[in-house]
């Protein structure tokens, strides 16, 4: 994937949806086509949330990371929060959806339009031509790297909450906020998942 049209998207997203928006790529074992199956592997065997530490260090959020200084030094690095974002859910429900359809979902979410999502109360939303450039630039990618793709949207139900964070003591690291804005987007290419996350909250 195009890093720049990536990044530009999350950018977007981040502003509009008052998110922490993440691309999270993985790869597809090829003995096994079911992609609640695959994902499941990728967020039992841990993973799903080392590639979510690393978007979240790379994007520059540091949220699952602490930073830690060496004694008598004033070198620092980061290590991993204690916990995990799956909740533990081993049911992936997801529909595949069409080019239309994955279109609409951003544009609502880039605009503040309000017909899939809940408006945010602090989003900076994109006009209409804007949104669209932006949406059409990721599509146009996508097609670039593969003419077959698929998109499949994923009930955001298989990571921890804000509220399950604060029930657990602070172990079960959260993801999504429960807000109307939460997002999984999952865009099958050239045999590697891409899954675009969204949370959003206020």
């Amino acid at each position: 994937m195009n890093a720049e049209v990536i990044n530009n998207l999350l950018d977007k997203l981040d502003t509009s949806v008052n998110s922490n928006s993440f691309w999270i790529e993985l790869g597809i074992p090829k003995a096994n086509t079911d992609l609640g199956q695959i994902l499941v592997q990728h967020l039992k065997t841990g993973n799903f949330h080392f590639e979510l530490m690393k978007q979240d260090i790379e994007r520059g959020w540091e949220y699952y990371v602490e930073t830690v200084f060496q004694r008598n030094t004033e070198q620092s690095f980061l290590i991993p929060r204690i916990g995990n974002t799956w909740n533990g859910t081993k049911e992936i429900s997801y529909k595949e959806i069409n080019r239309k359809h994955t279109s609409e979902l951003l544009f609502d979410l880039l605009t503040g339009f309000g017909e899939y999502f809940s408006i945010s109360s602090s989003g900076s939303f994109m006009n209409k031509n804007e949104a669209a450039s932006i949406i059409d630039n990721l599509l146009s990618n996508l097609d670039r790297l593969d003419s077959d793709w698929k998109v499949f949207n994923i009930d955001p139900n298989f990571l921890n909450n804000a509220e399950s964070f604060f029930d657990s003591g602070y172990v079960k690291l959260p993801y999504f906020e429960g807000a109307g804005r939460d997002l999984a987007l999952c865009f099958l290419v050239d045999g590697e998942l891409n899954i675009l996350l969204t949370n959003g909250y206020n």
